[in-house]
């Protein structure tokens, strides 16, 4: 989520301590290039605001804008632009927020075969069960369609997140 910031507020607090961007960036672990863009454009992560702040010894609303952040659509940074900004940079360090978004990708791709593998598993179930003579029409048709349901809503929650995440968008699918 990206956070509205003063940047003159952490460009005075910066030359309080005497230090360089580059210095400032290290020491919050950050790219430069994000404090850079931080310090130009006043738009921060969370996680980068909480860095930074931790560094400068101040509270995280401290480096905040009074103004909240208007919507905007932004192009999403894939990570390997993310990686590759690193590479040219000389940095060796993640972002945090490139990290927790392939973090993120991961985990969402697991839980989507998961709820994949259990809809399979559960129509084995059913359609051994009625194969076996185990449970009669009614049953089966019940149960197919609640797993069917499941599925469904299973996929739509794993969907719905990434959508939240900025990982999918709307132009992904028209």
């Amino acid at each position: 989520m990206k956070m509205l910031v003063n940047a003159k507020r952490i460009k005075q607090l910066r030359d309080q301590k005497c230090w360089s961007q580059l210095q400032l960036s290290e020491m919050a672990g950050i790219s430069l290039r994000t404090l850079q863009r931080v310090e130009a454009k006043s738009v921060a992560s969370q996680e980068t605001v909480k860095s930074i702040a931790s560094v400068l010894e101040v509270d995280c609303d401290t480096l905040l804008a009074d103004q909240p952040l208007p919507m905007q659509s932004e192009p999403v940074e894939s990570d390997n632009m993310k990686l590759s900004e690193n590479v040219q940079t000389g940095s060796h360090e993640h972002e945090p927020q490139a990290i927790s978004q392939t973090l993120l990708k991961r985990r969402l791709l697991i839980a989507a075969f998961m709820v994949a593998f259990a809809a399979a598993f559960g129509f084995w179930g059913v359609f051994s069960a009625y194969a076996e003579n185990r449970i009669d029409q009614e049953q089966f048709s019940l149960l197919k369609n609640l797993v069917s349901i499941g599925l469904l809503v299973g996929l739509a929650g794993v969907g719905y997140r990434a959508f939240k995440a900025g990982l999918i968008s709307r132009s992904d699918f028209y």
